[in-house]
């Protein structure tokens, strides 16, 4: 047990800045689509599709090039338009009737609203792409193994729950820290390995889906001679026809290598509340439904690996579980002060 003490604490001291980075960001960004749209000063309109298909075609028109619009997720009816034409690429704000909200040019870091996207791509990958990622998994990790070797070293079965539970109020300083890190650490363990063993695997998702369960939604290129005559409008309503209980999360637009609108959806009692997994692939050529998937109806290979980014989320639980998810990174972020604590007091006796 000695040794397993030794590991546990001496694993924390070498990586708990990259524990604090990872947990601080994910306070931040637990309500990051509610909070971007709330800095925006203009109203909401409801979503039509219309009007909405009609300000794709517009942009378009203009020599423009949308590649997706996707939700903002904050649930007010606003898309975030991807276009790019002559002059570079930029993301577009706009709200239920086309009116445009805000522009993000391509490569901003901070301003219009750039700062809350820089700070979600910090905590996947801290803003150096694949290399970053392995750096974000390895230390979660070995998040995950210390949060088990703390499980081991408490003991709460033999040492008993109610007295592992309940920190003590007296004694030597240096037993009341040990006594609140271990309570504070039992609190919340599991959810908080759920929660992390979640996001590691999210880093490496594109593995995990080939071997859990390859993606059904991937149809061959839609490659035909035939013009383009269905509008984004015409394939959103198609989609919404075909789940009327559903509420449009993303559109990606036909190119003229794969001539398919992907309609993506979310129905009520989907796990992911913000960007659901119902899609609809529609023929731009002939405004015929090409193929459908119901994540209602999905196996469970499928179900678990559609679930990742909601269970690390929080979103499985609604509200409380997106709040229950922010309270773990305080979680962590308060183990790690009072095990710092303990170290330098241990430190100073010496």
């Amino acid at each position: 047990m000695t040794s397993l003490v030794k590991i546990h604490r001496y694993l924390g001291l070498s990586v708990v800045i990259f524990w604090v980075l990872q947990a601080i960001s994910g306070v931040i960004i637990s309500f990051n689509w509610e909070i971007d749209d709330a800095l925006l000063s203009q109203g909401s309109a409801a979503f039509d599709s219309q009007v909405v298909g009609a300000r794709i075609e517009e942009l378009q028109a203009n020599d423009g090039e949308v590649s997706s619009i996707w939700t903002s997720g904050s649930g007010q009816d606003r898309f975030d338009v991807y276009l790019s034409d002559a002059t570079g690429s930029r993301e577009m704000r706009i709200d239920g009737s086309g009116t445009v909200l805000r522009v993000q040019e391509d490569g901003e870091k901070i301003a219009n609203g750039a700062w809350m996207e820089t700070l979600v791509t910090f905590h996947q990958n801290l803003l150096m792409d694949e290399t970053g990622s392995w750096i974000v998994g390895i230390s979660g990790a070995l998040l995950f193994s210390n949060i088990i070797a703390g499980f081991m070293i408490a003991r709460p079965w033999k040492a008993g729950w109610r007295r592992s539970l309940i920190p003590i109020g007296r004694g030597p300083a240096r037993a009341r820290y040990y006594s609140w890190h271990r309570a504070i650490g039992l609190w919340a363990a599991i959810p908080a390995l759920l929660l992390v063993g979640s996001g590691i695997l999210l880093v490496f998702y594109d593995t995990v889906e080939t071997t859990v369960s390859p993606p059904p939604r991937t149809l061959p290129p839609h490659m035909v001679e035939a013009p383009m005559r269905t509008g984004p409008a015409e394939a959103i309503d198609i989609a919404m026809n075909a789940f009327p209980s559903a509420t449009l999360t993303a559109l990606t637009m036909p190119t003229k290598g794969d001539k398919a609108y992907v309609v993506r959806l979310r129905q009520p009692g989907e796990g992911r509340k913000i960007y659901g997994m119902t899609t609809v692939i529609v023929d731009a050529t002939t405004g015929s439904e090409m193929a459908r998937f119901d994540p209602l109806n999905d196996s469970m290979a499928r179900s678990f690996v559609d679930g990742l980014f909601p269970m690390h989320t929080g979103e499985l639980g609604g509200l409380p579980g997106r709040i229950a998810a922010m309270l773990i990174g305080f979680w962590l972020l308060t183990l790690a002060w009072l095990g710092y604590r303990q170290w330098t007091m241990r430190r100073s006796k010496r």
